[in-house]
């Protein structure tokens, strides 16, 4: 009976054994059992396959020699003295097999007692995750890969080269980006192994064909699809760099593709045979994928920022004010030159409604203008805009509907009026000076020839003389009035042709002024003279000098109260003779006195502007004067009367 029973106990035994051995040679995990000193007591099939070493080779051998070179001597510490309580239960360890290839390994570890509970054995049963490390390395090295494409300029893009070397385990990487304008290849990345290629980095890029007709790049940019080459060393469509040590038997060359155009090209090298595996194009091929789409952008973001540049060249080298603004009004852009000129910064302006430029007068104009241009597409009106100090400026504003950052939107650009309005102004003061300048004379002619027709014989013998001087004196003066304006037009085109000789100024004083003797006496003024003995000569033009002078008493004459005094004052002064006349009249106004001497420039006060002339005067009396070489200006207190000086350059030989 109890052999009986002992015999079912160990046909039990033999059955168990069986199964644990049948489950363990063909389960796919790696089973390795380890005694206390860490030497190899179990070592299953699946172990054997992932490792390429026979049961037998390792069996009673230590365990650390399946680990990795740098970890044998702290496995060896650690395995041939176990501590139990320091044994993990779960932990992940890489293994190297007989090839060299290193697998990491997901153990989980189990202690096996024996009946008095000391250890007896460590049982390691491992799933090989390599692969899945490898996919989990690819994805991250992926996700860095694409921030990188996210962040980069793309002008350098060595570091994703790094990356794409790294996530393909290669040897070398080359991104070329395509210069179109030169049909070539520009390296814009490039990571290899430090003297990989047995010359420096920077000669080797140099070396680089560029062209898109060489090479498996250039194969690649052609087809428009990836070049893969196992045996790069005997592929003629392979281009080899001269100087350089061929390394690379394994290559893929991939274009950038962006729809239909080819943006550039990665080329990746590994030694080796046939070493690149079809999921190893397909990763290529995302990342290609992701950075021609970059590419794309970056060209597209670049044109735009080139026009819009382009624009704002434009925009800015306007000299007019230029206003965008949308539909409702609110303006989206300004240039300097409208900012500038209504006082506000362009922040200021941005945001605002466009009528608030306009003037409260321009209002009732404005909203139907703006209404014109959103109907019309286009219009042109006048209006007056304010500035921010309260400054009234006339203002042509053109304005037509645009398309602006994807809206529809309005530019207007208005010119200002105020030096047009001021030349209109000067052209009806010009021509009102004109008819109230020749009036005079023509009405006195017109009188002297009435006067004539109604005289007898008799008493047309006593006064013809008379008569001969008062048309005489209205033809000089309307000859005076033409030669004015044809001599200011003159000086505008071309300087004086001056004949400068010594010239005794004193009597040039009083023969300038007997001419001007009559019209002194009907305004009843005197001319007084300062003139001293022994000033030296004048180096001047006497016709020249002498319209100068009638210039001045002219105006002189005009100003003047009735029983005035017009007083001329000769000195020496340095090299130069200086002339100061002063009239009693009614002054002039500090703000005025510097435009003076500016053409057709009349007196903005209504009481001097009455009896002023054309403006042209005191303007060619400078030209005279400075083509002398002297100076001329002008002093004058309201109610006090005005004082004009000028100089003249002067020679030794002294009037007597």
């Amino acid at each position: 009976m109890v052999r009986k029973i002992k015999g079912k106990e160990e046909k039990a035994l033999r059955f168990e054994g069986n199964l644990f051995r049948s489950f363990t040679e063909t389960v796919k995990v790696l089973i390795i059992a380890l005694d206390t000193e860490g030497k190899i007591s179990f070592f299953n099939r699946e172990a054997e396959e992932k490792l390429g070493y026979s049961r037998e080779e390792v069996l009673g051998k230590s365990v650390e020699f399946l680990f990795p070179a740098p970890m044998r001597e702290e496995v060896k510490s650690f395995t041939s003295s176990p501590d139990p309580s320091k044994i993990p239960k779960n932990q992940v360890l890489p293994l190297v097999s007989r090839s060299g290839e290193t697998l990491i390994i997901d153990w989980a570890i189990t202690l096996i007692p024996d009946k008095e509970g000391n250890l007896q054995a460590i049982v390691g049963i491992g799933t090989d995750i390599t692969a899945k490390e490898a996919q989990l390395k690819r994805l991250d090295l992926l996700n860095k890969i694409n921030q990188e494409i996210i962040v980069s300029d793309l002008k350098n893009l060595t570091p994703m080269a790094s990356q794409i070397r790294e996530v393909l385990d290669a040897h070398t990487v080359l991104i070329l980006k395509t210069d179109k304008e030169r049909k070539s290849m520009v390296p814009i990345g490039w990571n290899w192994r430090p003297g990989y290629y047995g010359i420096p980095d920077e000669v080797l890029v140099q070396k680089i064909p560029q062209t898109t007709e060489r090479g498996l790049v250039g194969y690649c940019i052609r087809e428009g699809k990836a070049i893969v080459s196992g045996d790069a060393e005997r592929d003629p469509r392979a281009h080899h760099i001269e100087g350089t040590e061929y390394m690379d038997e394994s290559l893929i060359a991939m274009p950038l593709c962006f729809q239909e155009e080819i943006l550039g090209a990665i080329l990746v090298g590994k030694k080796g045979l046939n070493q690149f595996k079809e999921e190893d194009v397909a990763l290529l091929q995302t990342i290609a994928g992701s950075l021609a789409v970059a590419l794309h952008n970056r060209e597209v973001m670049e044109n735009l920022k080139e026009e819009e540049e382009r624009f704002r060249n434009l925009f800015e080298s306007i000299p007019d004010g230029v206003v965008i603004y949308d539909s409702q009004g609110t303006i989206l852009e300004v240039n300097e030159a409208l900012a500038k000129s209504r006082g506000y910064s362009r922040e200021e302006l941005v945001g605002k409604n466009v009528e608030d430029l306009d003037h409260p007068d321009s209002k009732p104009l404005s909203k139907p203008f703006l209404e014109e241009v959103k109907q019309r597409g286009i219009a042109r009106k006048e209006l007056l805009n304010i500035t921010k100090n309260g400054e009234v400026i006339p203002v042509e504003v053109f304005a037509s509907k645009i398309h602006y950052q994807g809206k529809t939107a309005f530019i207007g650009v208005s010119r200002d009026l105020k030096e047009r309005k001021k030349l209109e102004q000067v052209k009806s003061d010009l021509l009102y000076a004109i008819s109230h300048e020749m009036k005079t004379p023509i009405q006195s002619l017109m009188a002297a020839v009435e006067i004539y027709s109604s005289l007898t014989p008799a008493r047309l013998a006593a006064r013809s003389l008379e008569l001969f001087e008062i048309i005489s004196r209205n033809l000089w003066r309307l000859k005076q009035l033409v030669d004015n304006f044809l001599e200011s037009q003159r000086l505008e085109q071309e300087s004086l042709n001056l004949n400068p000789l010594p010239l005794d100024m004193a009597p040039l004083i009083q023969e300038t002024q007997e001419i001007l003797l009559p019209y002194a006496r009907l305004r009843e003024v005197e001319f007084e003279n300062i003139i001293p003995e022994g000033l030296p000569l004048a180096i001047a033009d006497r016709e020249r000098l002498t319209e100068v002078f009638t210039n001045i008493y002219t105006n002189a004459l005009r100003f003047s109260p009735k029983g005035g005094k017009i007083t001329t004052i000769l000195r020496e002064k340095e090299q130069f003779l200086e002339v100061e006349i002063s009239d009693q009249g009614p002054g002039i106004p500090q703000e005025e006195l510097p435009q003076l001497f500016q053409r057709f420039y009349r007196p903005q006060s209504p009481n001097l502007r009455a009896m002023a002339g054309t403006g042209l005067g005191l303007y060619i009396s400078r030209k005279i004067v400075e083509e002398h070489g002297g100076k001329i200006w002008v002093e004058s207190t309201e109610g006090q009367g005005t004082t004009i000086f000028f100089t003249l350059p002067v020679r030794e030989e002294r009037s007597s």
